[in-house]
């Protein structure tokens, strides 16, 4: 008698862990699925710059020119730039919950 209500115990406490497992890998493969939308971006960054390579190394010399004539003027709109980047990131951030619903 005390075995059968020591194995239904058992039992019990097996279908607990097994819907606790469940509910766990449900959040899982969640987090994962956000990860991968969230990083998406990487990929397509990676194939840009495999496919415009070539004029990356062209481009580089002609960026090194105009950095040294107009150094002042570059460097004030690469700070604009970024900080336009910041600010247009930071509005994409906060628009997701609504861009998702659709």
């Amino acid at each position: 008698m005390a075995e059968l209500l020591e194995l239904r115990s058992i039992a019990e406490r097996k279908r607990l862990l097994q819907a606790q497992c469940d509910g766990c890998r449900r959040a899982l493969q969640l987090q994962i699925a956000s990860v991968r939308d969230d990083t998406a971006w990487v990929r397509r960054g990676m194939d840009s710059v495999g496919r415009y390579r070539s004029f990356l190394w062209l481009g580089a010399p002609l960026a090194g020119l105009l950095v040294a004539r107009r150094g002042r003027q570059l460097r004030r709109l690469l700070v604009r730039g970024v900080t336009a980047w910041q600010v247009l990131g930071r509005l994409w951030r906060w628009t997701r919950p609504f861009r998702r619903s659709h």
